[in-house]
């Protein structure tokens, strides 16, 4: 008896949605899901006063102990993100010699302080400090570390003030890079970028999941600003001024406090706006 035309119709459908069922299960299985809570900690400590006629060495010393310190309050919530402010190592009390002789001495030091409480801890850690480029120039950059102590990529500030550049011969950056890390796509603006359409625009068509900004400014409306412009969640670690969590409404989610310059909130990346 030979089937009829229907029993064949719906014998090929049926063989087409279990194909295509398999096809998208193979595809889930191939690229792992993102995570969509994430537990952000942001810190709006300033860097330590030092004594300006210690060995720059005894400096770097002291300014990983103040961190160790910091991180202490907050790694305790096991956090999967750490972000601290700009220039989160500049300690004051320097002159510009004597700073530059301290940044020399550190090198890779307190970077690789962090990476190792990174690694340690499980969680992703932005490194926000000046560095000395291999032709001697220097850049004021945010420095994303991974969970296993590597570094995941770099944002170089792309709008430095003119004084960053007269005083420390610090250049603009020219890139806006996206970095994937397991809970999402995360971008970075420092302190005065907040001001230059150029750079949200580009975070805007990007289309990151949260925009990460380590600054000394805290930028006001500008915030709520690009986390509405860029549909994005926004996170801010301003030194000595509020530290905010935003929604991509642009809504404070969560913001320290003036009894605690620090603060841990759990953000649901998979918010989106209609």
């Amino acid at each position: 008896m030979r089937p009829s035309r229907s029993s064949l119709i719906v014998s090929a459908l049926v063989l087409l949605l279990t194909s295509t069922a398999l096809s998208q299960e193979t595809q889930e299985e191939a690229s792992p899901k993102k995570r969509a809570h994430v537990r952000i900690a942001t810190l709006g400590s300033r860097a330590p006063s030092v004594d300006a006629n210690a060995e720059p060495q005894r400096i770097v010393e002291r300014v990983i102990a103040y961190w160790k310190g910091r991180f202490a309050q907050v790694l305790p919530d096991q956090p999967d993100l750490i972000v601290v402010p700009e220039a989160c190592d500049r300690a004051g009390g320097l002159s510009g010699d004597k700073r530059l002789a301290y940044y020399r001495a550190r090198k890779d030091q307190i970077r690789d302080f962090f990476a190792q409480v990174a690694k340690e801890n499980h969680c992703y850690i932005v490194y926000s400090a000046a560095r000395e480029m291999d032709d001697g120039t220097w850049r004021n950059s945010s420095v994303l570390i991974g969970r296993d102590g590597r570094i995941v990529g770099t944002y170089n500030k792309n709008h430095v003030v003119i004084e960053e550049t007269t005083e420390s011969g610090i250049l603009c950056g020219r890139e806006a890079p996206v970095f994937e890390c397991d809970f999402g796509r995360v971008a970075f603006a420092i302190c005065f970028d907040l001001n230059f359409d150029e750079l949200r625009l580009k975070y805007a068509k990007a289309k990151p999941d949260l925009i990460v900004f380590s600054s000394m400014y805290h930028g006001g409306l500008m915030q709520a600003y690009w986390a509405y412009s860029c549909r994005a969640h926004f996170v801010g670690a301003i030194a000595g001024l509020p530290c905010e969590i935003r929604d991509p409404l642009g809504d404070v989610l969560a913001s320290n406090t003036n009894y605690f310059d620090f603060v841990v909130a759990d953000v649901n990346l998979d918010c989106r706006l209609a």
